[in-house]
């Protein structure tokens, strides 16, 4: 059937900069959206939609079945855009013994084209099996995220090193299977971490605390072991706060606002690992923190002696 409706100028040329990402489906509905910039929306929206330029209108009669007629007032059940994942092959480094749930991020880790709706099946690839890791296995069945094993143990490093397993992974959006991909896993080797409750040196108001645990005392701490903490509210000492980006010692600068000794307590995890992801058990710091002594000076009064005489 053909019918007149207004045509996108240059849209021709905008489907064809984007025909190696996407290809068409049948019978899905979709509405097309205006945008002041297309590409961009097409690789960061939930790909329900198609976004297309507004500016260069006109007036045609075409076929509605012809992909370059789409109109932002029309809805289509025949024609739909379909994204098709593009990944390229990258790493990533898992902890031993724990399971996760990896999603390539949006935008990917090479400018790659990773739909909201991706889903991934995976094999271990030719020569990328280990015998130092245990629990690698296929996944036939697509998953909202790419799990390395159907163990609910993760993979498992039985060594005291770092060790590798390759996969292929299968991407697909919708109905629209992307080119597999290879996904290098690092299992980091399994660590030993006990680390007790610490007790820093009291501080004066707008001193700087640091404690930095270490073996010894029935700890066990690591080499290169780092640490992140949250903490608890105190309402009569600024300065404390979470932190989340790994750090090498628990150090913050506290200031107590009253004029009596309080307490702040922080519940640190353990961190290690090459981005430090793997985590040991938490533990607690306190620190006290004293208010600085204060003089207040009281000017003489006109009846005050002084040196006894008035």
């Amino acid at each position: 059937m053909k019918r007149s409706r207004k045509i996108v100028g240059s849209i021709v040329l905008f489907l064809a900069s984007i025909a190696t990402s996407f290809s068409f489906e049948s019978g899905v509905g979709f509405e097309a959206l205006l945008s002041t910039n297309p590409v961009a929306e097409l690789f960061d929206a939930n790909r329900t939609a198609i976004e297309i330029p507004s500016s260069g209108t006109s007036t045609t009669s075409s076929n509605e079945s012809n992909p370059a007629n789409l109109d932002p007032s029309d809805a289509f059940t025949n024609n739909v855009f379909c994204p098709t994942p593009v990944i390229a092959a990258h790493t990533i480094y898992v902890c031993s013994g724990s399971a996760f749930q990896y999603k390539v991020p949006a935008g990917g880790v090479n400018n790659d084209i990773v739909p909201s709706t991706t889903e991934y099946i995976w094999n271990v690839a030719t020569n990328g099996s280990n015998n130092n890791v245990t629990n690698e296995n296929a996944q036939n069945i697509y998953q909202q995220f790419f799990g390395g094993t159907t163990s609910s143990s993760g993979l498992i490093n039985t060594s005291n090193v770092q060790q590798t397993v390759v996969y292929n992974v299968t991407p697909r959006s919708g109905t629209c299977t992307g080119t597999p991909f290879l996904l290098t896993v690092i299992v980091e080797p399994p660590v030993t971490v006990v680390i007790g409750n610490k007790t820093a040196t009291p501080i004066c108001s707008g001193e700087t605390f640091t404690v930095t645990p270490t073996t010894g005392g029935g700890d066990i701490v690591p080499a290169n072991m780092k640490y992140t903490w949250t903490v608890a509210a105190n309402a009569s000492v600024t300065g404390e706060s979470a932190v989340t980006t790994p750090e090498a010692s628990i150090s913050q600068t506290l200031t107590n606002t009253t004029n009596s000794s309080t307490t702040v307590t922080y519940t640190v995890t353990p961190r290690y690992g090459t981005d430090g992801t793997c985590s040991g058990p938490t533990f607690q710091v306190s620190v006290q923190v004293n208010p600085r002594a204060s003089i207040t000076t009281q000017p003489l009064g006109a009846s005050a002696c002084q040196n006894g005489t008035t």
